[in-house]
């Protein structure tokens, strides 16, 4: 075998090394975080104690919460259902629109609702600088107005840099959504 094919049948095996660990990677990403058995919740519980990524209630609750609002048409839509069924929720608000429709921020605290940060724009926030980041949430903050402790953030997409989320000089709960109920986690941020 010459140099070139033997380099070749090298780099082959890599390649095929770095496929594996990428499926294993996938898979394993998709049965924690999409499927989340409830061993791998234990075990994540153990392994960040400052996490809460569940309550345990004896009482028969649901937690509803909305993302990306408020918009015109379904915000307003979404209140009147929840009036007429007498129930609560926890509405997550991009900023923006915030800004843009006062009235419905108005309302939906009217109501009773909770109102959360779903930061100033709905993008990720992967590519931003710990100053862009905080420029957001406190742009965001002061569109949706005063709202009562604690204060709730939830990162667009649900995903956000464990050093977004620890921002000491917030006093805030970080809550992540996932595809069912057992998949809303918080994180506590510490306060001072």
């Amino acid at each position: 075998m010459g140099l070139s094919s033997e380099l070749t049948h090298r780099i082959g095996e890599a390649e095929v090394f770095l496929l594996i660990c990428s499926a294993v990677v996938v898979a394993t990403w998709f049965v924690v975080f999409w499927i989340q058995p409830l061993l791998a919740l234990r075990l994540f519980e153990r392994i960040t104690p400052n996490v809460i990524y569940r309550v345990p209630t004896d009482l028969p609750l649901v937690a509803l919460s909305f993302d990306d609002g408020p918009h015109p048409t379904f915000t307003p839509e979404v209140l009147d259902i929840l009036e007429r069924h007498d129930a609560k929720a926890t509405f997550f608000l991009i900023g923006e629109r915030a800004l843009r429709y006062r009235e419905l921020v108005a309302r939906i605290k009217a109501a009773g609702h909770e109102v959360g940060n779903h930061y100033y724009k709905n993008c990720s926030t992967f590519g931003h600088s710990d100053a862009e980041f905080l420029r957001h949430l406190q742009q965001t903050e002061r569109a949706i107005g005063p709202i009562e402790e604690p204060k709730l953030f939830r990162a667009p997409g649900g995903v956000a840099w464990p050093r977004q989320l620890g921002w000491p000089e917030r006093k805030a709960t970080h809550t992540f959504w996932g595809p069912h109920t057992q998949t809303t986690r918080c994180i506590p941020l510490r306060g001072t």
